[in-house]
């Protein structure tokens, strides 16, 4: 197992202890300096809290709102401003940058992908949190040590307090596995044991789509990358980046076989239609497929849940007892067995620019207590990352959380460096490419080999 894959592990075995769930109204157990302006009766004060809301999906909303009135209740004169964009995370966050390059209308706090932190901090457009977290019990007691160490950014600040966290497995259909004569409980230890489930599926139950492997960059490319190709890399002796040297790795055995994976299925009909594949909307038929047993499996994330749930877009109260989930397993077993990718949750980051920083720190303390984070992942069936939180029943009684949880020791991490956001755009190209048969395997890796150089520099390729 490459020494980055262990390295990633080491990480996250102890944030594996880490989970968090539902609740609404948020607590008073904030502790940190204010402001002048910053309520207790003195003088009034707003502060502008900017978010970007999608669909259906019930967060960060429900959270904020809730945390807002209880903020507002708790400091008299303190006026919450909540900014909501309806927008793609591109969108949000390139209105977010204009916002804040310009030195204007700037928002105080904002909800923020951690992929964006690193590079917005070294642009002087985010304050550090350093002074305030030092002076928060809260963040030494009930964040773990891996997750602060996650939360820094390359210059060893911390810009963003960490709302969630998210991993990736198996979800599959108990009623579509019964029909085809597999088992309820199935935990495959294989990449072949994944396509002997499809091929039977196909075989038995020809109405159901065997198995989703997203490979389309219509619906974001990184969908294709973080639920479909990077656990399929992530299971050879390959990886994209070495987190141990800072170094982008070129394209070897593993990456062709995972690639020659999707290829095979894709040609072998055992995917859904090129048309549901390249729909920008296609993570939303997920929740209809399931609900009617009309997909087999599917890697996806452990927010999935949400499309169940009562008040979501596909409310199916059996959906816990219908829907198994399972482990993706290494290419033929090897290492640790299992993988995951898992994803740093949203952040709440402070504005460089902000007219009121103690009280932004105390916001942001406030909309990440143990309430207001037990909300947030209970609303977006996310993963916590807070320990009081894993042991409430309103949590941890949950179905799927145990086992979403438990990947969390296989996990390996995305890169958050600048150079990404380039390399997953050429990736997202060569995956789709491949899955719909216009290029090969072995002409993907040619030409990442050819174009990697050029995106992130000669100094940070291994190659």
């Amino acid at each position: 197992m490459n020494r980055s894959v262990r390295a990633s592990k080491r990480l996250v075995l102890t944030a594996s202890a880490t989970v968090v769930a539902l609740a609404l109204a948020a607590c008073g157990s904030d502790s940190s300096s204010s402001d002048s302006s910053a309520g207790g009766g003195e003088e009034p004060a707003t502060l502008t809290v900017a978010y970007n809301a999608t669909g259906d999906f019930p967060e960060p909303a429900a959270t904020l709102k809730a945390a807002k009135a209880s903020f507002e209740a708790e400091n008299p004169g303190v006026t919450i401003d909540l900014e909501e964009e309806v927008a793609s995370d591109d969108d949000y966050h390139t209105k977010m940058q204009l916002r804040l390059s310009s030195g204007g209308d700037v928002p105080d706090v904002m909800y923020f992908s951690p992929s964006w932190v690193d590079a917005d901090a070294a642009a002087g457009y985010l304050s550090p949190l350093d002074d305030g977290l030092a002076e928060w019990d809260e963040w030494t007691e009930f964040f773990p040590e891996a997750v602060r160490t996650g939360a820094k950014s390359a210059d060893g600040n911390t810009y963003g307090v960490p709302m969630a966290a998210n991993d990736i497995g198996i979800w599959f259909n108990k009623d579509v596995f019964v029909e085809a004569g597999l088992p309820e409980d199935w935990q495959p230890t294989s990449w072949a044991d994944l396509r002997t489930a499809a091929e039977t599926i196909k075989a038995e139950v020809p109405d159901a789509i065997p198995v989703h492997l997203y490979a389309g960059k219509a619906s974001g490319v990184t969908d294709a990358i973080l639920k479909t190709f990077q656990p399929l890399l992530y299971g050879t002796d390959d990886v994209l980046y070495d987190f141990d040297t800072g170094m982008w790795q070129p394209a070897g055995d593993g990456f062709l076989e995972s690639m020659t994976f999707i290829s095979d299925m894709y040609a072998d009909d055992l995917t859904a239609e090129d048309a549901d594949v390249l729909s920008p909307n296609v993570w939303s038929f997920i929740g209809p497929w399931m609900k009617d047993s009309k997909l087999g499996f599917v890697l996806d994330g452990n927010w999935m849940s949400f499309a169940w749930v009562e008040g979501g877009p596909n409310d199916w109260p059996e959906w816990g007892d219908r829907l198994g989930v399972a482990k993706m397993p290494t290419q033929d077993g090897g290492g640790d067995g299992f993988v995951t990718m898992a994803l740093r949750g949203a952040v709440m980051v402070r504005a460089a620019e902000s007219d009121s920083p103690d009280l932004a720190m105390r916001f942001i303390q406030h909309v990440t207590n143990k309430e207001n984070s037990l909300s947030i992942s209970v609303n977006s069936s996310q993963l916590a990352v807070r320990t009081d939180v894993v042991a409430d029943p309103a949590y941890s009684d949950r179905p799927t959380v145990s086992e979403f949880s438990d990947m969390l020791q296989y996990a390996s991490y995305l890169p958050m460096t600048e150079e990404n956001a380039k390399v997953e755009v050429m990736l997202g190209e060569l995956i789709e490419e491949v899955a719909l048969g216009s290029l090969s395997p072995e002409d993907a890796v040619t030409q990442y080999n050819d174009r990697i150089v050029d995106l992130v520099g000669a100094d940070l390729y291994a190659g």
